[in-house]
């Protein structure tokens, strides 16, 4: 397995939301020169809902997505951050994300050891496995109550529970 790119974090961050068939739908515009057909859509639909506003501009102005650009773990925890309404594209030095995550209860500390400590896939990897654990955990409780403790307590359980909440759709509670 490989590093994902800034384009494809995204397409990741955009289908664990559940967002997939409205980015594909998508027919916004984007200012970005460098984004190839194949993510477009994504990228647009991005850009329209302050997920992204690009790495920056050239000389001569041209804006640029960075479709290419290796994607580290602060950079795709700042697109969860906006995603999520804790941050926004006036933030651009994203330098301190995995900090402003655990801060915001989106990241508990562990998970931004584990995105800090190797490299960003096994990191994210390890977040979510654990953050799915506790959704599932809860979820086979059938209980409203331990769902949405579950989620407060872990905080990267938010992001997840937006992604699993359609497979249990019984439960009254959305994410805090």
């Amino acid at each position: 397995e490989k590093t994902p790119t800034r384009a494809e974090a995204l397409i990741m961050l955009i289908r664990m939301l559940g967002e997939e068939k409205a980015a594909l739908a998508c027919t916004a515009s984007q200012p970005f020169i460098d984004v190839p057909d194949w993510c477009a859509p994504y990228v647009a639909y991005a850009y329209e809902r302050g997920y992204s506003n690009g790495v920056g501009t050239d000389s001569l102005g041209h804006s640029y997505f960075g479709t290419q650009q290796t994607a580290s773990a602060a950079m795709y925890v700042e697109f969860m951050l906006r995603a999520l309404g804790y941050s926004s594209t006036a933030t651009t030095n994203i330098s301190d994300a995995l900090d402003r995550a655990v801060t915001a209860g989106v990241l508990t500390a562990g998970e931004r050891t584990a995105l800090q400590s190797s490299d960003f896939l096994r990191g994210l990897r390890v977040a979510n496995q654990s953050a799915l654990a506790g959704i599932i955990d809860a979820c086979s409780q059938d209980s409203p109550k331990a769902v949405r403790d579950s989620i407060s307590r872990g905080g990267g359980y938010q992001l997840l529970f937006l992604k699993y909440r359609a497979h249990f759709p019984s439960l009254p509670i959305t994410p805090m």
